[in-house]
């Protein structure tokens, strides 16, 4: 993670993955950090003295997320699916309409992109053999979701099996499943976190954020 102090070119470098000054300092420029440079070629040293987004820099280096993207939603979506455990169980539906309310929404489209994202990193992998248990309904045209249990579940199923060999008939079965359970039964597999990548990638994320918010705070309370 880049931070406020002195870098040799091959420190530097590898943290930014590209091994040309002009390249290195474009890509500072860019990310608005503020430097100073003592020497040329290989032996020159980058002073960093000022980095006034953190959060976004480490999401772009470490996290290797396209400096395009809205990075308010990023953080605000990070804050509940990494703090928050009752958050990051829902399903992408579920998530999508508690962020619905605040300032910065987020597509349940996206929300899927993101999580894939953080799986496609080795942060976590998807249990075997855990799961969240949960019933989606429609009342209204208003879609929602509500937690059952794992006997809940597979009662649901039990009954869909029974319905469909006793008639012959997936709808028939699938309507005295959705009568009986009040909803369509569905799960997901909960989140085995990868502990190294949770020390190096996860904890310094989850630190930032938290600056962020804070900053953010301090600025609201000073208006």
């Amino acid at each position: 993670m880049l931070e406020e102090k002195e870098y040799l070119f091959t420190e530097i470098s590898e943290l930014l993955q590209t091994f040309d000054n002009t390249d290195i300092k474009k890509k500072l420029d860019r990310y608005g950090v503020e430097y100073e440079c003592v020497g040329r070629g290989r032996q020159i040293k980058f002073h960093i003295k000022n980095i006034p987004d953190r959060f976004k820099l480490f999401c772009i280096t470490e996290w290797e997320m396209p400096a395009q993207i809205d990075f308010r939603k990023l953080r605000n979506f990070l804050y509940y699916f990494l703090c928050d455990d009752e958050f990051s169980e829902l399903p992408t539906e579920e998530m999508e309409r508690q962020l619905s309310d605040s300032k910065a929404p987020v597509s349940r489209q996206t929300i899927a992109k993101w999580i894939e994202k953080m799986h496609q990193m080795g942060l976590f992998d998807y249990s075997k053999t855990e799961f969240v248990y949960y019933k989606v309904s429609k009342i209204n045209d208003v879609q929602t979701q509500e937690y059952i249990s794992k006997e809940e579940y597979c009662k649901a199923w039990q009954i869909y099996w029974a319905e469909k060999n006793k008639h012959n008939d997936s709808n028939i079965a699938f309507m005295a499943m959705y009568r009986v359970l009040g909803g369509v039964p569905k799960k997901k597999p909960k989140y085995e976190w990868n502990v190294f990548f949770y020390k190096t990638k996860v904890e310094p994320m989850i630190d930032l954020i938290s600056e962020d918010l804070l900053i953010e705070t301090s600025m609201g309370e000073g208006e």
